[in-house]
Order: structure tokens, then C-alpha cells, then sequence
């Protein structure tokens, strides 16, 4: 039995959605926008590292998980489509964007070893998973938000919890090991910050607004409310503990009060059966 499901999804901006869907806030707006865009891509590299391993997995239950994350990343690409194409209609010109994410793939994919672009995709799914924790367990981080983009967020938030250690289990069953692991995530730590802050001066200069205005509000996100910086913290320390695994971190709960509370909604608004795979 797969904990796994798929569950397609249509993100539909509502008319007269506002230009700073985020708090009415330009700066934390811009901030999420810097790393949403990253996804479509994204997830389409994940699914092709971590399916591209298949012929070297022996056990059914992970072969059966590595194709319903693949489903799931590739619903998660495709509604962030639909976000991306919702920031080309209000104007900004995300071609460069696009183009530069392009490159940071191709370059990965080429001086890294396909093992060591799976601890790269490893690394990366557990900050999806800490970051989806951190949005279903704390309501501050989707309260005023326009319903659409709090349905939107939870739906991927606690799809991400689901499948958290699929990338990690393929890679403990290529015989990945701790140095390689470690070393990923600093490198896609960096990797990621560097480009959200440069993907977030990107919209401000766009919207005519200083790089110096965005200090404040950021601070306060980290540090006061919602606290990021300290809710995702002990995340990342955790990753480097040699025992570490994604299910040690016991979450779960919060999609089971997902499911209970948003499942049957998102079935209904979106017309669409509910995918279970070996129930």
C-alpha cells in the first residue's frame, strides 16, 4: 500500500486577483514569487533523476512510490505553470528567468555524476518537506491570503510531506552515501538562496522598488511572525546527522488533517476523482 496519492489540480487566479497576493505585501509577495518560479523546472528534473534510476531499483513498493512521485511532481510542475503564467499576464518579462534555469540544469547535469544530481534532488525534496511542514502546521504563514493561492499552497504543502523520502530511499538503495549527501546540500543550499535573491531584485526593479525597502519585512518574516528562519532551522541541522531520514520527522499527522479537512474540497472544485494507487 502506497501512502502516495495523486490528486490532479487547477490553480484558477480569481478576476481582480491582486498584484501582491502575499499579506498585500510587494516585498514578501515578490519573495514567494522568486521561488515558486523555480518549480516547473524544478520538478521536472527531479522526476527525471529520480525515474531514471527505476532499472536499478529492486523493490516494488519503491518502484511504486518512484511512479506516484513522479505523478505528483509532475501535477506540482504543471499548477506552476499556471502561477508563472499569471506573473506573464501582469507584465513581467520571466524569459530571463526561465532561460537562466535552463543553464543551472544543464550545468548540473553535466559536471555532476547522476548520483550526485539525485543527492542534489534529495536535498532539495527535504526543503520542500520542512517548508510544507511549516505551512500546515503554522496558520500565520497562509493567513489573508486569497483563497485560491491558501488551496493552492496547502494541496502542494502536504503532497510534499507525502512522498518526502522517496528521493531519499532511492538513493540509499543506489548505495548513496553520507559525504555525498551532505556535500549536495550545501551546494544546493547556496544554490537556491542565490537564486531566489536574485530572482526577488529581479520583480522588485521591475515594480520600480530599491533592494533596501525588502529588509525589514524580511527580517520580520524570519524572526517574528512567522519566525521562518527558526521553524526551518532544525530542519537543516537535522539533515546532517549521519541517522538522518525524512521519516524520522514524524509529520504525517498534518496530512491526515489535511485530507480530512481539504481533500474532498479539491476533489469537488476540480471535477476530478481522487487517484489511489494500492489502496
Amino acid at each position: 500500500m502506497s501512502r502516495i496519492k495523486v490528486r490532479p489540480f487547477r490553480f484558477k487566479a480569481p478576476e481582480g486577483m491582486p498584484r501582491y497576493w502575499y499579506k498585500n505585501d510587494p516585498i514578501l509577495t515578490h519573495a514567494f514569487n522568486a521561488g515558486l518560479i523555480m518549480f516547473p523546472k524544478g520538478e521536472r528534473f527531479f522526476i527525471e533523476v529520480v525515474s531514471g534510476f527505476r532499472k536499478q531499483i529492486k523493490n516494488p513498493q519503491l518502484l511504486n512510490d518512484i511512479k506516484m512521485f513522479s505523478a505528483q511532481e509532475a501535477h506540482h510542475s504543471n499548477v506552476h505553470e499556471l502561477h508563472n503564467e499569471l506573473l506573464k499576464a501582469q507584465g513581467y518579462d520571466i524569459g530571463s528567468i526561465e532561460r537562466d534555469q535552463d543553464k543551472k540544469f544543464r550545468k548540473i547535469k553535466k559536471l555532476l555524476s547522476r548520483k550526485r544530481q539525485l543527492a542534489i534532488v534529495v536535498a532539495y525534496e527535504h526543503f520542500t518537506a520542512m517548508f510544507g511542514e511549516a505551512v500546515l502546521k503554522d496558520p500565520r504563514w497562509l493567513e489573508g491570503l486569497p483563497p485560491a493561492y491558501v488551496s493552492f499552497l496547502r494541496w502542494h504543502a502536504a503532497e510534499e510531506i507525502e512522498h518526502k523520502s522517496v528521493a531519499f530511499n532511492v538513493y540509499q538503495s543506489i548505495g548513496g552515501g553520507y559525504f555525498t549527501r551532505v556535500s549536495m546540500m550545501v551546494i544546493a543550499f547556496a544554490a537556491f538562496y542565490k537564486s531566489v535573491i536574485s530572482y526577488m531584485r529581479y520583480f522588485l526593479k521591475a515594480d520600480g522598488i530599491k533592494g533596501n525597502k525588502a529588509i525589514i519585512p524580511l527580517l520580520k518574516f524570519m524572526f517574528i511572525s512567522p519566525g521562518s528562519f527558526f521553524q526551518l532551522a532544525l530542519g537543516h541541522i537535522k539533515y546532517f546527522s549521519p541517522w538522518f531520514h525524512p521519516d524520522k520527522t514524524q509529520n504525517m499527522y498534518l496530512v491526515d488533517q489535511w485530507r480530512q479537512h481539504d481533500e474532498a474540497d479539491i476533489a469537488a472544485i476540480h471535477a476530478t476523482n481522487i487517484v489511489k494507487q494500492n489502496d
